[in-house]
């Protein structure tokens, strides 16, 4: 089987979650009968059974060349047997209703557990969005809703692709991080730098380097209420050098990972990797895969409110047994995805998506 894959590269966190795991299990794939075939220009696309499209190559058209995009993926429909549309933004919102009827699945790292939830409108394009606005009566700027499914054939189509989790991103410097895309195979000790340094001596109480001035009040509200929530503690939150950031988070007994525009943050894996227990706002909502997110197993959840806050970090930090098995949890469950067994678990995943029959 032919697989393409139509993105601008390895040139965002998003694509480069989608695209390293491939990299990663090339052979593995190709031992399956599965060649995969990275793709940066339309003209190139050709000659494949399934067509994979990371929603980042057709961003800069939207807003004003909607109708191209639509014709191209018609184009697609009557030149490849399968057109996968990956949607490859942070939340589990934001669904392009409109490329629908142009594509086989659509794909998300993460989809809410209730698929009908998208036959309704969120205010923001997202559920914690709409949440915040319903609760609280936050009203944004420039006010959005996303587009609701308009039918059970179109819920259908949803299919869960993987998290960035996957990507091999999570070093000290910005200037390697880019440059990783040239380094092929990914090898395990870029992978597990982070790990390799941890500390035992963990003087910081809670991390929580983060920016809090989103342009959506929906958006940043979270992230300021969770600020107000801890100020019993000493909190900074200013941006450092990336060098002084992971020294400050292995230094950490916690790391606070809110929402941002989505729900998974590239912090949730620094954390894992890092060893240090990730405090976060529920997950339960949201279906991802890999599946990092399991409650005071592999982090410690609170209530979108911040209602119990406090209460579970307190819980969480007077237990040195606790504190210590949440963090291992999280970091053995991230390092676990380059092992034999869960690559070969992504590739019947990959599999799974890409055949005729998902079923």
């Amino acid at each position: 089987m032919k697989v393409q894959i139509l993105s601008p590269g390895f040139t965002t966190p998003n694509s480069r979650g989608l695209l390293y795991p491939l990299v990663l299990n090339r052979k593995k794939l190709r031992d399956c009968g599965i060649t995969v075939t990275l793709r940066n220009q339309i003209g190139l696309v050709r000659d494949a059974d399934v067509l994979i499209i990371d929603s980042k190559y057709f961003k800069p058209y939207w807003a004003q060349s909607p109708e191209y995009v639509l014709e191209l993926l018609e184009k697609f429909r009557s030149s490849v047997d399968r057109v996968l549309w990956f949607n490859t933004a942070d939340s589990t919102g934001s669904i392009q209703v409109q490329v629908f009827p142009y594509v086989d699945r659509y794909l998300k790292g993460q989809l809410l557990t209730d698929r009908c939830q998208y036959l309704r409108s969120f205010y923001g394009k997202r559920i914690f969005t709409q949440y915040y606005h319903d609760k609280y009566s936050l009203i944004d700027d420039r006010e959005e809703y996303s587009r609701p499914l308009l039918s059970s054939a179109d819920l259908d189509k949803l299919e869960l692709g993987w998290n960035y989790g996957l990507a091999n991103m999570y070093t000290y410097s910005k200037y390697w991080t880019s440059r990783l895309r040239y380094l092929i195979p990914v090898t395990h000790s870029m992978f597990t730098k982070l790990s390799k340094d941890r500390k035992k001596n963990r003087e910081n109480v809670v991390f929580c380097r983060m920016a809090t001035n989103y342009p959506r009040k929906t958006i940043s509200f979270q992230r300021e209420q969770v600020l107000r929530s801890l100020k019993g503690y000493t909190l900074n939150s200013s941006n450092v050098s990336r060098w002084a950031y992971f020294r400050e988070l292995k230094r950490s007994l916690v790391a606070l990972s809110p929402f941002g525009w989505g729900e998974i943050n590239i912090r949730d894996f620094e954390a894992f990797a890092s060893g240090v227990p990730l405090l976060k706002p529920s997950m339960e909502h949201l279906e991802t895969y890999p599946h990092f997110y399991r409650p005071w197993l592999s982090y410690v959840p609170f209530k979108w409110d911040m209602s119990d806050l406090c209460e579970n970090l307190e819980k969480l930090l007077e237990d040195k047994n606790l504190l210590a098995n949440i963090g291992e949890t999280g970091r053995n469950k991230f390092l676990s995805q380059l092992d034999d067994a869960q690559r070969n678990k992504f590739v019947a995943h990959f599999k799974k998506i890409v055949a005729a029959d998902p079923e």
